[in-house]
């Protein structure tokens, strides 16, 4: 068997030739060894014999359906290939009726579509070629067997000559048989119908008697004469007939032609019409055998396909947000639309004669396969698929024909990425508001509690006063004052802090800048808080700059600092020591506050700034669970930021960076 197919490329452009022995490298199997000619008058001055040509369809001022009949002029059997720049269905039909073995777009053909197309129309020549020779040895065989026969009737002539006449005879009659069994064939065949005989000679017309159930009429309205047959035929449609019948009776091959018949009572019916020549003894056309079928339900049956399958087109095509199409049994795409497509940047190409593995990729398509699958075994499935970062949901159903079989399924996708976003809103939204629920009862519960035990304070402390007052005992008169302005400050600062939470969740917290001293701020805080230190505590100043002027909100950073400082006194025991100290680093003003009181277990640790948590070693000690959760949200609002170390029983510190001045896009 010859391994080697010997190509010639006929085209004026070099460069397409490069491109075309590059993709031939690339053939696998089958070694090909291509030659180049610039015009068909340099391609035959070659002596080599080539298994295939490769014709350019612009070729100078030749087309290649010149150089096809030049080509199968002088060398009929060898396969010919048309490239072409412009994909045309025109160009492609007249190509092949000139005897091109195939049509091949040039930029878009791969090694593997060229060397599908050589190996397709080598196997189709040899085909040809074996059909030839078939053909050859069967007009030898006819042509002895037809002499063979020749001399057999001669030798029956000679010895029947007296029976001729009545043989002759004969045969006519044998023949008008035939014709009538034909006519009663065709008429079974083709189902409930009928059909008339046209003799060419006069144009008279003899129809068979289901013909005029067909037409609704008697043969007196139509008569017996070809012009009674047209005059029933829709005038658009007349033509057409016409002209069928002349190709028919011509010996041109047409089988059968659909036209309209328009009765009466002006009702259109479709009728099928099939024709035949019958020929006389001189092989010349004498009847023209036409079989009649009445088609109108299909007909109509067709055109409210087509209406409907239009109209779901249109309804496909606007389907907003989603795509519906079409898939087969062996999961190949058939039918796509919807404005989906469009928005994920696709075409119907990308779908239309693939799988959905080779639109989605692999991993989708998988996912997509497995309810298809499904689907094929007559179930509806509904099922999620995250593509192209957006979330569809996609519903399918079987498809099934006439004999309740499965043969397609229609899959319809919808984007629900909105409803996916607007449902986590949603359930954030129940989050929050779970939240906020939790917070109200927690904080009735906490409230009830902090706000009674000041209070008692302050009634007991009263209480108290009227009778050290009446007793003149000053000393224990002035400690309840201090008491009842400690228990007034408690209440004060939780009321602030549930201000503040309300504010910040709200969105309403509104920050008001001024310019003022830090150092001065913090000494006057420091005397105000003197009065609730606990017994023997002392409060350590390391202040670097004398003075430090900021651009922030007063109540914000008096709300820190006093957090900060109380949570220390708080915690710390009788004789303990508060550090404060103020640096000017970068910037920023760094606060820093430490105490050496009970510390923070190391697991609590990163829950310490949780609303309404508080470390299980300070249960007992009066807090709300909110002042540091409100401080950490203060000093984020203004671009500062605050961390803390602690060992337990030992001590804490916090430490506070800020920036010196509040800028306008935090402002």
């Amino acid at each position: 068997m010859k391994n080697t197919c010997r190509i010639l490329l006929i085209d004026d452009d070099e460069e397409d030739f490069i491109i075309t022995k590059d993709l031939l490298k690339s053939v696998q199997g089958k070694k090909c060894e291509i030659d180049w000619s610039e015009s068909y008058e340099e391609a035959i001055k070659k002596n080599t014999p080539y298994d295939i040509y490769l014709v350019d369809y612009r070729l100078g001022l030749e087309t290649g359906l010149d150089v096809i009949k030049k080509l199968r002029a002088q060398f009929p059997d060898v396969p010919v290939i048309i490239l072409t720049g412009l994909a045309d269905s025109k160009v492609d039909l007249e190509v092949m009726k000139a005897g091109a073995s195939d049509y091949l777009v040039k930029g878009k053909i791969d090694a593997e579509q060229l060397e599908r197309a050589i190996r397709y129309a080598l196997e189709h020549a040899k085909h040809l070629q074996q059909i030839k020779d078939l053909n050859q040895d069967l007009e030898k065989r006819v042509a002895e067997r037809t002499s063979q026969l020749s001399l057999a009737v001669i030798k029956l002539e000679e010895t029947n000559q007296v029976l001729a006449n009545q043989i002759e005879e004969n045969k006519r009659t044998q023949k008008e048989l035939e014709y009538r069994e034909l006519m009663l064939r065709e008429t079974q065949r083709i189902g409930k119908s009928s059909g008339y005989n046209l003799n060419l000679a006069t144009n008279e017309v003899e129809f068979g008697k289901e013909f005029f159930d067909i037409i609704e009429m008697s043969s007196s309205q139509i008569g017996n004469h070809f012009n009674g047959l047209k005059s029933i035929i829709h005038p658009t449609d007349l033509s057409l007939f016409e002209n069928y019948c002349k190709q028919v009776v011509a010996g041109k091959n047409i089988s059968s032609i659909e036209v309209r018949f328009v009765l009466p009572n002006n009702k259109i019916k479709y009728i099928y019409i099939e024709s035949k020549i019958r020929y006389n003894d001189n092989h010349e056309a004498q009847y023209l055998f036409s079989f009649t079928q009445d088609i109108t339900q299909r007909k109509i049956a067709e055109i409210a396909l087509v209406k409907s399958q239009q109209m779901l087109a249109v309804v496909a095509k606007n389907y907003p947000n989603g795509i519906i199409g079409v898939y087969n049994k062996s999961f190949i795409c058939e039918f796509i639309e919807g404005q989906e497509i469009q928005k994920l940047g696709l075409n119907k190409s990308d779908f239309l004669g693939k799988t959905i593995g080779e639109t989605f990729g692999e991993k989708t398509g998988q996912i997509h396969h497995n309810y298809l699958k499904s689907t094929l075994q007559g179930h509806n499935e509904v099922y999620e698929i995250n593509f192209s970062n957006n979330n569809y949901l996609f519903y399918t159903t079987p498809i099934k024909d006439d004999h309740n079989k499965i043969e397609r399924m229609v899959v319809v996708g919808l984007n629900i990425t909105q409803i996916k976003e607007a449902e986590e809103q949603i359930r954030q939204a129940l989050d929050k508001a779970n939240e906020l629920s939790e917070m109200k009862s927690r904080f009735i519960s906490m409230a009830s509690h902090e706000f009674r035990t000041p209070l008692s304070t302050i009634l007991s402390s009263l209480n108290l006063m009227t009778k050290y007052y009446e007793l003149k005992d000053d000393n224990k008169f002035k400690s309840h004052t201090i008491k009842i302005k400690s228990a007034i400050t408690n209440l004060t600062e939780i009321l602030e802090y549930f201000l503040s939470v309300e504010k910040l969740d709200t969105g309403h917290f509104k920050i008001e800048p001024d310019t003022f001293d830090l150092v001065d701020f913090i000494n006057q805080h420091i005397e105000d808080v003197k009065d609730v230190l606990k017994e023997k505590q002392r409060v350590v100043l390391q202040l670097s700059p004398t003075n430090l002027q900021i651009h922030h909100d007063k109540k914000l950073i008096r709300t820190i600092l006093q957090n900060l400082i109380s949570n220390a006194i708080k915690y710390s025991p009788d004789n303990g020591e508060i550090k404060i100290s103020l640096t000017n680093e970068n910037n920023e003003f760094v606060i820093s506050v430490s105490d050496n009181g009970i510390g923070i277990p190391e697991k609590e640790q990163k829950h310490l700034f949780e609303r309404f948590y508080r470390a299980q070693n300070a249960a007992n000690i009066q807090g709300t669970g909110i002042g540091l959760n409100i401080i950490k949200k203060y000093i984020e609002l203004i671009g500062g930021n605050i961390t803390f170390t602690s060992i337990l029983n030992q001590g804490t510190t916090f430490k506070v960076n800020i920036p010196i001045i509040l800028t306008p896009e935090l402002n």
